[in-house]
């Protein structure tokens, strides 16, 4: 790891000196074309064009004369042009041409290959092409098209032309002679000739593009995929070709400066790629491209010095910096094989043609350099977009990896706080539960201490004894399911009362299957009283057919039941709990395992776990029964909630009831199997109560009436088929049975609202439709909503039954106690409590939230807020509740599920929030204020807060 952070901090350095390079050349290039002399021709506008107006190709601009190599002897030698003459570097080329006889043009045009060049005209010297004093390094003249004036006098004259290379690849080069004005020239030659430059400079647009979207992406959202490097490349390639334009004399102003800067790109194009590289193949082969860096970058210095001292220049040296492009790009083919082998060529098989590509026409635009003949950037420039549409497609396909990775690890980490909070939670009211039983305290980590002494003594590592301890710890949570009649009974148990308590191990194992966040919990809970002989329960599983974990819990289990107090016996005598566990070798203990723990016995150190619990013990003891019924009655809603969890999501977590898809299904199938009746229910007023007392308070309701449903449904199929919509079916009940279940139904809730004033305007209507063996459920359900859409238009709290013959029902029953909708319509508006919970319950919850809090070192917070009059203002009783109401709703909609609520006083609230942090309490207050502030009427009120952690009460 060390290795591979030093290597991050060698790549951004590297980033920063290339970067810094490509600064250094830009001002460079700057300077040298705002102060070295410039190199071009002279102005010239289109109006020149004379007698070449017809003139619209090559051919037709040709200089019509022929040429001669003119010796010192004065003999000549006729050529060809274009040509090559074979002559040394230094040395003088002289050619001659008589000028025809027609001739009238306006120019005589040939090109400089890198060559001084001294043209004369019957003797007069014209022309004198030396960068010497205009090229800002080196000596060597640079490559451009030499105008020579003329005009129809010059006609039959001698043309002489002197050139000279000090490079051994240019001397004696013989280029195209053209005759015509400079406007014609240009545009017949840019129109053959200028896609290079096109290219070029459409390649520099696209790569420094990408290099500033790059920047961007990293300065705004952190955000690298070594893009940037990609950019720089094209970059570079774009200026290479630039540099390379035949027509780079029309749009600098001095060639030399623009010609260096064609040289540098050769020598430094290969880094920001070979970057690239690296990042694209997650640093595999890091020394192998820092190897590479190094050379290019050493390369790139020794050759700028030699050009600075005159011993070599740029052109001299252009094949090292060949060389070097081409030994980075057979070692990038060299490692796309080896990555080919070891299959991580998928990872970016894309990219990897894109490159293949890139890397082909890089080749043969190199090659061609050397031939004298360009190919213009074609090649180049298609290899480029390639290679630029499956980087972007690659990019693409790299963001979204990264995205859902970044996905993945939230889901992952809020999945791991919600088990690690699961786990915590259990395991305190596991050993809250504990304390019920003076005897029992600390069974649970004893016997947890004792498996990982016996495991450690087995070869596991770490690691699993982590997950082996959680697990231990957690083994007899099924007791809950166990009376605690049972649990504390002082004399023997009897047979029924053995298989019950027996049923604690099944219990477990089903609270905690759901529960994969730590391994071997199930499986410790249900197979921890397993025999070895097979005489165990739940499954009478044996030998090894045991899982290994619950083996071991076995024997520390059976050794801390030996070793403790109990409320029928005292622990037994040391020799005896030994010579009981030797007895049983085999019998109710894996052999192994046994012998195991009777030498962690003889030696003394099972005696350490006794002293440590002790200690944890008087810790523990503050906790009370107040708390220990909390927690059991907390830890008995997880079973429930677990065991529902258990027959899959087709219940309706709040009713208790199957959702609508399965029970629909149910339904169907049980209208196909008999006739019955098809009921649908709707609790009436849903609204109201959700919007004056709070959601909370209509759950509470809805948990209520689908109890009441479950039981007067029996075993017939009830399902929740919305908010506060029900179906039931009741097979083979004829009208009479029907009408006693539902009015039964009906009855029952509306007792269990009389005398809560919250709730008092809950009502129940029904619509019932009698089934026949040949029914459609479709009909049906549609018969029994008519029935229903009755009921509500004649007021409601009743049933009736659907008529064909009537198209409608005139029977059921619809009658209201007018006494308790008086006294509904009387306490309508009376408060019982934010979120349902009365002060008492908000004290009870304080009381066991502090007391976690403390044992975990959690960080909670108690808020009181306070609604002030202002000074000066009327504001009545009724409307002091208006806002306390308003308040009420604020603070349930911008706290979470798991923070606690209560109406402290008239003008007061108390709030628990659990884990919010201390910086966050102002943020979330001031989102409850703004709240209150839209939806309260009252402008009399101004809300305050005081806020302390639990810890400093």
């Amino acid at each position: 790891m060390r290795k591979f952070k030093e290597y991050i901090t060698y790549e951004k350095s590297i980033q920063w000196i290339f970067r810094f390079i490509i600064l250094s050349v830009v001002l460079g290039l700057i300077i040298s074309l705002n102060v070295l002399p410039i190199e071009s021709d002279e102005y010239f506008e289109p109006a020149d064009k004379s007698n070449n107006e017809a003139a619209d190709n090559e051919n037709d601009i040709l200089y019509k004369g022929s040429f001669q190599r003119l010796f010192e002897d004065g003999t000549t030698e006729d050529i060809i042009a274009p040509g090559k003459i074979d002559i040394k570097a230094g040395e003088v080329l002289t050619l001659q041409s008589i000028i025809p006889k027609d001739y009238s043009e306006d120019y005589i045009i040939i090109r400089s290959s890198q060559q001084d060049m001294r043209i004369y005209v019957d003797g007069e010297l014209r022309v004198d092409y030396n960068t010497e004093k205009s090229r800002p390094v080196g000596s060597q003249t640079t490559s451009r098209f030499v105008f020579c004036k003329t005009s129809e006098k010059d006609a039959g004259k001698v043309l002489l032309i002197e050139t000279k290379s000090d490079s051994g690849n240019y001397s004696g080069t013989v280029n195209k002679a053209y005759a015509c004005d400079r406007y014609t020239f240009w545009k017949i030659y840019s129109e053959r000739n200028g896609s290079d430059t096109m290219y070029g400079f459409i390649m520099i647009c696209i790569g420094a593009l990408i290099v500033i979207i790059s920047m961007c992406m990293k300065a705004g959202i952190k955000f690298d995929l070594g893009m940037e490097n990609l950019g720089w490349c094209i970059f570079l390639i774009g200026t290479w070709l630039m540099g390379e334009s035949r027509l780079r004399q029309l749009l600098f102003g001095n060639v030399s400066a623009i010609s260096n800067v064609c040289f540098l790109a050769v020598m430094i194009a290969a880094i920001p790629f070979l970057l690239y590289l690296n990042e694209l193949q997650s640093g595999r082969y890091k020394k192998v491209y820092k190897t590479l860096i190094n050379a290019l970058l050493a390369s790139y210095v020794i050759l700028n010095i030699m050009q600075l001292a005159d011993i070599a220049d740029y052109l001299d040296t252009l094949m090292i910096s060949h060389f070097m492009l081409g030994i980075s790009l057979v070692t990038v083919i060299v490692l796309f094989v080896l990555e080919a082998k070891k299959h991580y060529l998928k990872e970016y098989a894309g990219m990897c043609v894109g490159m293949v590509i890139l890397i082909c026409s890089v080749l043969l635009e190199v090659i061609s350099a050397y031939y004298k003949t360009m190919l213009s950037g074609t090649i180049l420039l298609i290899g480029v977009l390639l290679f630029l549409v499956c980087a972007v497609f690659d990019t693409i396909y790299r963001i979204k990896r990264r995205e859902k990775r970044i996905q993945e690890e939230q889901l992952l980490e809020q999945k791991q706080r919600s088990d690690n909070m699961t786990m915590q939670m259990i395991k305190t009211l596991s050993e809250t539960l504990e304390l019920k039983d003076e005897y029992t305290r600390g069974h649970s980590f004893r016997v947890a201490e004792y498996s990982v002494m016996i495991a450690r003594r087995l070869g596991m590592d770490e690691e699993e004894l982590a997950k082996l301890h959680y697990a231990v710890s957690l083994h007899d949570i099924g007791k809950i399911g166990v009376p605690d009649t049972i649990l504390n009974k002082p004399s023997k148990l009897s047979n029924d009362e053995y298989e019950i308590i027996k049923k604690h191990a099944t219990i477990g194992a089903d609270i905690l299957k759901n529960v994969e966040l730590i391994a071997y919990t199930e499986t410790v809970a249900r197979y921890h009283h397993e025999r070895y002989d097979g005489r165990g329960y739940p499954e009478g599983l044996y030998g090894e057919q045991i899982p290994l974990e619950a083996r071991i819990v076995a024997v520390a289990d059976t050794y801390d039941a030996m070793n403790s107090r109990r409320i029928y016996r005292d622990r037994l005598p040391k020799e005896e709990i030994r010579k009981e566990i030797n007895r049983n070798k085999g019998i109710q203990f894996d052999p192994k395992i046994a012998d195991i723990f009777l030498e962690l016995f003889d030696s003394g150190e099972l005696d350490k776990v006794t002293a440590d619990d002790n200690t944890d013990r008087k810790k523990t003891d503050s906790v009370g029964m107040e708390g220990v019924q909390h927690a059991e009655q907390m830890l008995r809603m997880v079973m429930e909630t677990m065991q529902s969890r258990s027959e899959g999501e087709n219940i309706d977590f709040l009713t208790g009831l199957w959702l609508r898809n399965k029970g629909e299904q149910l339904i169907r199938e049980e209208m196909l199997r008999s006739k019955g009746a098809l009921v649908f229910l709707d609790m009436d007023n849903l609204k109201t109560i959700n919007d004056i007392y709070g959601h909370k308070t209509g759950d509470n309701t809805l948990h209520s009436l689908g109890e009441i449903i479950r039981e007067g449904a029996g075993d017939n199929v009830a399902c929740r088929i919305g908010g506060d919509e029900f179906l039931v079916y009741f097979r083979d009940y004829d009208e009479h049975q029907v009408a006693g279940a539902v009015s039964s139904i009906i009855n029952r809730f509306n007792d269990t609202q009389n005398g809560n004033n919250n709730t008092a305007k809950a009502s129940l209507s029904a619509g019932i439709c009698m089934v026949d063996s040949d029914s459609k459920y479709e009909d049906e359900f549609n018969k029994a909503d008519k029935a229903l859409y009755f009921v509500k238009q004649n007021g409601k709290n009743g049933y009736y039954f659907y008529r064909d013959d009537e198209g409608g029902s005139r029977t059921g029953n619809n009658r209201v106690d007018l006494k308790q909708l008086v006294n509904s319509i009387k306490n309508a508006g009376s408060y019982s409590g934010a979120l349902n919970i009365e002060y008492r319950e908000f004290a009870k919850i304080y009381e066991y939230i502090e007391k976690v809090c403390m044992r975990y070192e959690h960080d909670c917070h108690l808020v009181l807020v306070t609604l002030d009059v202002k000074r000066g203002e009327n504001v009545y009783i009724e409307q002091i509740e208006q806002a306390m109401d308003s308040m009420g709703i604020a603070i349930r909609e911008n706290i979470r599920n798991v923070d606690v609520c209560t109406r402290y006083s008239s003008v007061q609230y108390l709030v628990i929030l659990l884990e919010a942090g201390e910086s966050n309490i102002d943020t979330i207050m001031q989102r409850v204020f703004s709240r209150f502030y839209k939806i309260s009427g009252v402008n009399g009120c101004i809300p305050e807060y005081q806020g302390c952690s639990m810890k400093e009460v």
